[in-house]
């Protein structure tokens, strides 16, 4: 899958928000006709009450099934659930989208570092250019960012709830399918 941008392609427009439920919380999906825009992890605090009004449903476009299907075989042990999902990459940078591309490769349970992952990308020096990637990437679990570690294996940080621990929880989990 390749992902790009084009400068002359005008802003998307989000057409659905949805709401999904994890063991470790909360996401809100957004949505554009060009596929998977963004997947924010719920706010501290946030309860589940909060996503009431994003929820899915049957009548919730097919993609939207497809992600949360996606999510529950994830949380299951289909790790490359999320193959399948159409994503919007409108507004990346074509370093980031390199990355991202790359980065979707890294197989689950699997870990690369930020100069690995660089250099897979083409750019073998830009090992904080793909922290920063990573940082910005606003596709969690889709782009498994978690996959990515400091030089030495250092965690590094983790936007989802509960940071770094979360991304320990998250390779825990993959690594289970190693095991088996």
């Amino acid at each position: 899958m390749t992902f790009g941008t084009s400068a002359r392609r005008p802003k998307t427009q989000r057409t659905c928000t949805s709401a999904h439920f994890t063991p470790r919380g909360p996401l809100r999906a957004e949505w554009t006709a060009s596929g998977l825009h963004t997947v924010a992890w719920g706010e501290t605090g946030e309860s589940t009450a909060d996503y009431v009004n994003y929820r899915v449903s049957a009548i919730s476009p097919p993609a939207v099934l497809r992600f949360d299907a996606a999510l529950a075989d994830y949380f299951s042990g289909n790790f490359a659930a999320f193959q399948q999902i159409g994503i919007d990459s409108h507004g990346w940078p074509p370093f980031f989208a390199r990355v991202y591309q790359f980065c979707r490769l890294i197989a689950p349970g699997r870990t690369l570092s930020y100069a690995e992952l660089a250099g897979r990308a083409g750019s073998p020096r830009a090992a904080r250019a793909v922290g920063q990637a990573m940082a910005k990437n606003r596709l969690p679990l889709v782009i498994p960012c978690h996959r990515v570690l400091a030089t030495g294996g250092k965690m590094g940080g983790y936007s989802g709830p509960g940071g770094v621990d979360t991304k320990r929880w998250l390779l825990a989990l993959e690594a289970q399918d190693d095991a088996g």
